[in-house]
């Protein structure tokens, strides 16, 4: 998880599908990094996730390569950068319709619906439990993050102000 740790994001649906696969006995370890708030860290659901507070952009980009997936159960979005950036690192991203990602639901990840934090835990074992599918997944990821390049925006972009004319 990277971004700011609180209710918008849905911070607190991670801490319960970490809760969930803890409790199943599939251990897993979740690192969230961004600014938190210090109330929702210290809440007892939260003991399951391992805060690394703000970090530097190329410290976020080292903690990519070194994932196995990305999450964002976030409740309202733009469009999060940074499922643009865990795919361009090739991690297959696990989110929901609310975050404006490029996910496509099983191909280069997951869309979850908002609010479920048993659906979060289904997706992430799912992920990590069939290594083979994470690879296929992680050549999607990288591919998708290719169609969202400043250039094809661009392309885009000016397509879009043609049909307008």
């Amino acid at each position: 998880f990277v971004g700011t740790a609180g209710l918008r994001k849905g911070i607190h649906y991670l801490a319960m599908a970490a809760t969930r696969l803890r409790a199943g006995a599939r251990p897993c370890e979740i690192y969230v990094a961004g600014d938190v708030d210090l109330a929702a860290s210290a809440q007892a659901m939260c003991r399951d996730l391992r805060f690394l507070g703000r970090i530097a952009r190329n410290a976020v980009q080292q903690e990519f390569l070194k994932a196995d997936l990305f999450v964002l159960p976030s409740l309202a979005e733009g469009s999060a950068e940074a499922t643009y950036q865990a795919l361009g690192t090739g991690l297959p991203v696990i989110t929901t319709a609310a975050s404006g990602s490029a996910v496509r639901h099983g191909c280069e990840g997951f869309i979850v619906p908002e609010r479920d934090a048993r659906a979060l835990a289904d997706a992430l074992e799912r992920v990590v439990k069939n290594r083979q599918f994470r690879t296929q997944m992680s050549r999607a990821a990288r591919a998708r993050a290719r169609e969202f390049t400043l250039e094809h925006y661009g392309q885009r972009l000016i397509a879009a102000l043609q049909i307008l004319e």
